[in-house]
């Protein structure tokens, strides 16, 4: 069990430095399709408004907010290509809050908590007040209708349509699961990683996913240049591509990770919403028990972050959400850093994906997300 936890400590970590902080591949991917003339009017989507705060409750682990923050900073010190893309985009950072503001903002989420914790003081970040009194609010309205051209359909609303200035939200998780060294009945979908540069480059981008599934890549053609590095059955595939990451329980009790290498450079597909029919597919890699045993890290992982748009918005931007629970009709809100984005993403000013944290089985995950709507009010939050 105690070599389980540190698994899953680890686990979050690697997701919040790789994935949570964009897959490099996945960035030089999205970068080639993305059109630097498209130009957006972002002030269509975000202006400066008054603290929303009334008395609002808000749900969101400290510890899991400061860690979020700070390994967001260190990001914008240290990686020099995503500071260049995506720690704040031009447009936004000249009409909307520039890297340094976000920086401040960031900076001193970490300053108030660290002074909490060595106080051993209430958190002030979870005080309504208090952040009415310290931060600038920055309304964002949802592009309803690009969401309505990709045929996103809010079921509870009228017309299907997200509301006038509010945003779409969605969640997301790790999952543990089973799986197996060898193709069995049970176990007959394969997460492959790529050996080979030439396939890398190339062969990689050929297949759908459905094809792969049905064994295009047994071809003695590309032996040697890929291996499915674990089986798994359709579920724990679908959520691997879905998720980016999985924790997987082989059968004689092991514990492996395995996390998004490269994809086959197919878009997530909006409109179809069977994720089975998806055609893309995400080639996988194995985090090795060294790199695990140096990279432990000692982190209360929670509800603190959000993916979206990163490609027009940035990473860093201090989001809150404000809604009413659907269980308890309580108003409520939650806060958290934008630091992962995915295929979904893609020129979406509509709409956060809201990370959950690690599961056993699904049946947990929606037992929490049943307390989170499915269109939510979302400011960025700027120091005063």
């Amino acid at each position: 069990m105690k070599f389980l936890k540190i698994f899953i400590k680890f686990l979050f970590l690697f997701f919040l430095l790789t994935n949570i902080f964009c897959n490099t591949n996945q960035i030089k991917q999205n970068l080639k399709k993305h059109d630097p003339k498209k130009q957006i009017d972002l002030k269509k989507f975000f202006s400066l408004s008054h603290s929303p705060f009334k008395n609002e409750q808000i749900f969101t682990d400290p510890l899991s907010l400061y860690n979020a923050a700070k390994d967001t900073l260190r990001y914008f010190k240290e990686r020099k290509f995503f500071s260049r893309y995506y720690v704040n985009p031009k447009d936004f950072s000249t009409q909307i809050l520039s890297w340094q503001k976000t920086m401040q903002t960031l900076e001193f989420i970490v300053q108030t908590i660290e002074e909490d914790q060595k106080n051993n003081s209430e958190f002030k970040i979870l005080d309504p007040n208090f952040l009415s009194k310290n931060f600038k609010f920055i309304k964002w309205a949802g592009d309803i209708e690009t969401a309505f051209q990709n045929k996103i359909v809010i079921p509870e609303h009228t017309c299907g349509k997200i509301p006038k200035n509010q945003i779409r939200l969605t969640n997301y998780a790790i999952f543990r699961t089973t799986g197996s060294y060898l193709k069995t009945k049970k176990y007959s979908c394969p997460l492959y990683q790529i050996v080979d540069q030439e396939f890398a480059e190339k062969d990689r981008l050929k297949f759908t996913k459905q094809q792969i599934l049905s064994g295009v890549l047994n071809n003695p053609k590309y032996k040697n240049k890929v291996n499915p590095i674990v089986w798994l059955d359709r579920d724990g595939l679908e959520d691997a591509i879905m998720q980016g990451s999985l924790v997987v329980e082989m059968p004689d009790g092991i514990i492996r990770i395995f996390n998004v290498d490269k994809s086959n450079g197919i878009d997530f597909d909006k409109i179809i919403k069977d994720l089975k029919a998806q055609k893309r597919y995400w080639y996988f890699k194995e985090l090795q028990k060294d790199v695990i045993e140096n990279n432990i890290t000692h982190l209360n992982h929670g509800q603190a972050i959000f993916a979206g748009d990163i490609n027009n918005i940035g990473i860093g931007k201090l989001i809150s959400v404000i809604y009413t629970n659907p269980v308890t009709k309580q108003k409520e809100a939650r806060l958290g850093v934008l630091c992962d984005t995915g295929g979904a993403f893609k020129d979406n000013l509509y709409q956060l994906d809201y990370f959950m944290g690690i599961f056993d089985d699904k049946k947990n995950f929606y037992s929490q997300i049943r307390h989170l709507p499915n269109t939510v009010e979302a400011y960025i939050l700027a120091k005063r």
